[in-house]
């Protein structure tokens, strides 16, 4: 068989006139359906998308893309990990306010590590996307400067900044574990322990900590020491029950956890010990996942709006890319869940 037989025939590709042909429009309405859907008319709109379904049409954007002709409809999301849902919920409310309007998530996993951001970052700008949605607001020097001299929109999540890229959409991590601790303190508990996922690469664990420690400082109650568990990807509840004979030895009366996965496996652990949780120990978390409301006791924690910092972010987003009025920054509130794993 001769070697060319087995490449695609690009004579043989469907083409624009084709599409307009079975859609019975014009190409120029086509080429507006696929470009920019909230201006086309319903109907004719639906007949388009038909056509190209029935005919196997796949847009070239790239030569319009380069030649600055048109966008390439496509927003670059990064996220620390794909295994946990708390960014999923982002990335489907980031998805849900782009789609309608003809824009497509390209999805890349950092994996918590600057170097992997900045090579995932470089990798999507070859791809001429139209805008960024990043979590967390620390960069490297090399992640600022190629976002910087892109010129595109970029939306910074998950966390504030008072020095953003561009835009930013999140809360104070601080502020809550701050707001946690204190919560804590006023239930009755004395010895308060915090146990943290890695933080070297995890700025919002770190000013988890910064919030912890400042809270008890204000309190006059002991700064326990603080046990890093787990690698910078998913924790799971076998590290969170692993931890507690250590956090035990320092007298803790209280556990806050900054995942409730990590809190959920101290709290199954506590109770296949015979621990009286909440009354001799009390425990608590972070996000406020489906696991942390089903949990028996329920677990108490911090209640994360995980899917509107998507929303807003594909708003900023959207409004960046027509000039229409946005503010540059969103503080989207926190909110303590107190449940039956406290007193």
């Amino acid at each position: 068989m001769n070697a060319s037989s087995d490449k695609p025939n690009a004579s043989a590709l469907p083409r624009m006139a084709d599409v307009a042909k079975a859609a019975g429009v014009t190409q120029m309405t086509v080429s507006r359906a696929l470009r920019d859907p909230a201006k086309v008319a319903p109907g004719t709109l639906a007949r388009v998308r038909a056509a190209v379904a029935e005919t196997g049409y796949v847009p070239n954007v790239v030569a319009g893309v380069l030649s600055g002709r048109s966008r390439s409809r496509i927003v670059t999301a990064l996220i620390p990990t794909i295994q946990h849902a708390i960014f999923a919920d982002t990335v489907t409310g980031l998805s849900e306010v782009l789609g309608p309007h003809g824009y497509h998530v390209m999805l890349g996993e950092t994996g918590y590590r600057r170097d992997e951001e900045d090579a995932l970052i470089a990798a999507f700008l070859a791809h001429r996307p139209d805008a960024f949605m990043l979590t967390g607001v620390t960069r490297s020097p090399r992640g600022r400067d190629l976002l910087r001299r892109s010129g595109v929109p970029v939306v910074e999540t998950w966390e504030l900044s008072r020095t953003p890229l561009d835009m930013v959409v999140g809360y104070s991590n601080e502020d809550a574990a701050h707001a946690m601790t204190r919560y804590l303190a006023q239930r009755g508990y004395r010895r308060i322990a915090f146990v943290s996922g890695p933080s070297r690469t995890n700025e919002r664990a770190r000013r988890r900590e910064l919030g912890y420690a400042r809270a008890l400082r204000e309190l006059g109650l002991p700064v326990l020491p603080i046990p890093t568990i787990g690698a910078p990807s998913v924790p799971t509840l076998e590290e969170g029950a692993a931890v507690l004979d250590a956090v035990l030895a320092h007298g803790a009366d209280a556990i806050f956890f900054t995942s409730d996965v990590y809190a959920v496996g101290a709290l199954l652990a506590a109770q296949a010990r015979g621990l009286d949780v909440p009354g001799a120990l009390g425990i608590a978390g972070f996000h406020d996942l489906p696991i942390a409301r089903v949990v028996s006791p329920g677990l108490t924690t911090v209640h994360v709006p995980a899917h509107e910092i998507g929303v807003l972010a594909g708003r900023k987003i959207l409004a960046s890319l027509t000039g229409a009025a946005e503010p540059k920054k969103s503080v989207i509130p926190f909110t303590l869940v107190p449940r039956q794993s406290t007193r």
